[in-house]
């Protein structure tokens, strides 16, 4: 018997009894640090950019000055891309520490910066080439029906998105691995997440999809909500990994703790 998604809420509720301030106050500095990080690299971005058009590299090369300007946007991405990768590694350590009772602090979410960080960015890194790499074929389609027929395919970019998904819930358990196993290679802790989704896709799916009633609610509060939404979804989604892990690695003991964990779980 597996552990529903409900029980998983429910147990996200209590693991977080008590550490709403420090998961709050932890997302508010990275929001910080994120609007810092923006800000800095768009600065920099609007500077060379002026820089370029004072000294008319547009007029002498508009090739040239086009790269430029691509290369720019290639920096400022993949900085975000690394900013997200670290703070994300430390922000998700943070809720798999909570789920397992474990005590933490706001200083938390550095983790990445002080542990070979490197190693979190190359996975964000890869698991983003993957998914590139599954839905290609299907952008490469809606190019070539804009070419010939001078408009593409909605249904064919749409699917596109299908495999991407299929890739996101296959190796979603990644950087859990990757956390609670500092030695272990990239590449093993996709294999590992490999593993461990194989027959818990669709089930990790519907726990996303479960969260769907509380966008309206960080709208309307404009975004507000957010700082109370956004920590119940990660810790659940920690008590996932971690029945997940517990189901494979018990088998069918760890069936009969699941009984025992929900009967606690339910009297509480």
């Amino acid at each position: 018997m597996k552990t529903t998604y409900k029980i998983m809420k429910l147990r996200a509720r209590q693991s977080l009894q008590g550490h709403y301030g420090t998961v709050v106050g932890s997302q508010i500095l990275i929001g910080v640090f994120s609007m810092v990080f923006v800000f800095v690299f768009y600065a920099a971005a609007a500077f060379f950019l002026f820089l370029g058009t004072m000294l008319g590299f547009g007029e002498r090369s508009r090739f040239f000055y086009a790269i430029g300007l691509f290369g720019l946007v290639a920096v400022i991405y993949f900085g975000m891309v690394i900013f997200s990768s670290l703070f994300g590694a430390g922000y998700t350590r943070m809720f798999l520490e909570i789920a397992q009772a474990r005590p933490v602090d706001v200083g938390d979410v550095f983790y990445a910066f002080k542990n070979r960080g490197i190693r979190f960015v190359g996975l964000v890194l890869l698991q983003f080439l993957i998914q590139i790499a599954v839905g290609l074929p299907f952008g490469m389609i809606d190019i070539a029906l804009t070419l010939t027929r001078g408009y593409g395919n909605p249904l064919v970019f749409l699917l596109g998105y299908v495999p991407a998904l299929w890739v996101l819930l296959q190796y979603s358990q990644a950087m859990c691995l990757m956390i609670e196993n500092p030695d272990r290679k990239i590449v093993e802790c996709l294999r590992g997440s490999r593993r461990m989704m194989q027959g818990n896709k669709f089930r990790l799916f519907l726990l996303w999809m479960s969260f769907l009633g509380w966008i309206p609610l960080i709208y309307l509060s404009m975004g507000i909500g957010a700082l109370w939404v956004m920590p119940y979804m990660l810790c659940t989604l920690a008590h996932f990994y971690l029945s997940v892990r517990m189901e494979q690695q018990y088998g069918e003991y760890g069936e009969f703790e699941e009984r025992d964990n929900e009967e606690w779980t339910n009297e509480l």
